[in-house]
């Protein structure tokens, strides 16, 4: 008879306050030691947290208490990390404490062969896809409702361009002056404009980020890319180009000079013509 430490996790939701996974989990693997004649030492848990990463109190505390011969036991592998490499860290670090990781469903954890292993390096790969493919799916839920004027989480992090109705906090209405902002990016970036000559350009018009201060880099990317439905097929037809693409950002980052990048496109065209001749 060994003794085991329990281990259960759920995700973030919106019931999160009430949600019984985790004791569902804890009965699940306790029936399963019972059964299997193992004594459950601890039980450790994390509520509401990601799988994607390590930032858990309980994982980390349930591997700490591990002795030589214990058995850490999870209702379901995924539980410990939806993440190839964390589980195979996980899976180290249990190693090294003279211990034995084992899930109740079985998934490659009844031994430690090749195979066993590449079962559940198999079945991690998978629920790093369910999590991922989840998460677009969600954000791009999110992103509808808000482009429905629907507000969505906090109403002082409302995506850029709109702003709280005055008449229903609950909804969001266009922000003129980022309206303003998101056109002359836009259409910078139809022309192939990096983030770094958008970022300058709206400078020097006198336009400021939400916090007042100027605009950078990252900052022009997150609008662009927020809006990308709205650039992404002119850029695509003059990535096409290919060459030319490849001249046009030549000279506009030898010369350094304000002008448009269409002058420049026409300027490869004609050096293009030239060589052609």
């Amino acid at each position: 008879m060994a003794k085991c430490i329990i281990y259960a996790r759920f995700s973030p939701r919106s019931d999160e306050e009430t949600s019984r996974s985790n004791q569902t989990q804890i009965a699940l693997c306790e029936d399963w030691a019972r059964k299997e004649g193992h004594e459950v030492a601890m039980i450790f848990q994390d509520r509401a947290k990601s799988g994607k990463n390590l930032k858990r109190d309980g994982i980390w505390n349930a591997i700490e208490q591990l002795k030589p011969g214990y058995l850490l036991i999870v209702a379901w592998l995924d539980r410990l990390s939806r993440s190839v490499y964390d589980l195979m860290y996980l899976e180290e670090l249990v190693h090294k404490k003279s211990a034995v990781l084992r899930s109740i469903k079985g998934e490659g954890t009844e031994g430690s062969s090749n195979e066993d292993r590449m079962v559940r390096q198999i079945l991690t790969v998978f629920a790093e896809y369910r999590r991922r493919a989840d998460a677009a799916r969600t954000s791009a839920s999110m992103q509808r409702h808000q482009d429905n004027g629907r507000r969505m989480g906090r109403i002082d992090m409302l995506p850029y361009g709109s702003k709280p109705d005055p008449e229903d906090d609950k909804l969001t209405i266009p922000d003129p002056y980022e309206q303003e902002i998101i056109r002359v990016a836009v259409k910078m970036r139809q022309n192939a404009a990096s983030c770094g000559v958008i970022a300058k350009k709206l400078n020097e018009d006198g336009y400021r980020a939400r916090n007042g201060k100027k605009w950078h880099y990252h900052s022009v990317y997150n609008v662009i890319e927020r809006y990308r439905y709205l650039w992404i097929d002119e850029y695509n037809k003059w990535k096409e180009l290919g060459v030319l693409n490849k001249l046009a950002r030549k000279n506009c980052k030898v010369k350094r000079v304000n002008m448009p990048v269409s002058y420049y496109r026409e300027r490869a065209g004609r050096q293009l013509d030239m060589a052609a001749w």
